[in-house]
């Protein structure tokens, strides 16, 4: 199997869309991220397309691109709300994390991950159709 930008995207906008204020809406669009605010679009996100399965390593690929769409979104969002987002203060932005296991990428805002300002839910390579064999490590 392989890295499709496409299913990367879905899985994206599905995990942020259930955590993101209200108004925000993120659309899998092929191989980006189309967000809109308040039913407007406000632009794309595009780092899905930057995961090319003929990598030497596919996973940091997968971290890079994971972490583009985190950093992008957060920027969007707080630039809208003119507030750090997420924050657990309203002055500290958590800053966007993002690590892969053998099995799925990890993905929060915050120092910890154990104790992230914002989790969410891990991807699967499964979902994202990568073999937890193919240039993984």
């Amino acid at each position: 199997m392989r890295a499709l930008p496409h299913s990367l995207a879905s899985a994206l906008a599905k995990r942020l869309n259930a955590l993101m204020p209200a108004g925000f809406v993120l659309t899998a669009e092929d191989e980006w991220l189309e967000l809109f605010i308040e039913g407007r679009f406000d632009g794309t996100l595009s780092a899905p397309q930057r995961v090319d399965d003929e990598a030497a390593d596919l996973g940091a690929e997968l971290e890079i691109a994971v972490y583009e769409v985190l950093d992008g979104l957060q920027d969007a969002v707080a630039e809208h709300l003119r507030a750090p987002w997420p924050s657990l203060d309203g002055h500290n932005m958590a800053l966007p994390q993002v690590r892969r296991t053998g099995e799925s990428i990890q993905l929060w805002y915050g120092d910890a991950e154990s104790d992230p300002v914002l989790a969410i839910p891990e991807i699967p390579f499964a979902e994202i159709e990568v073999a937890p064999s193919s240039r993984l490590t």
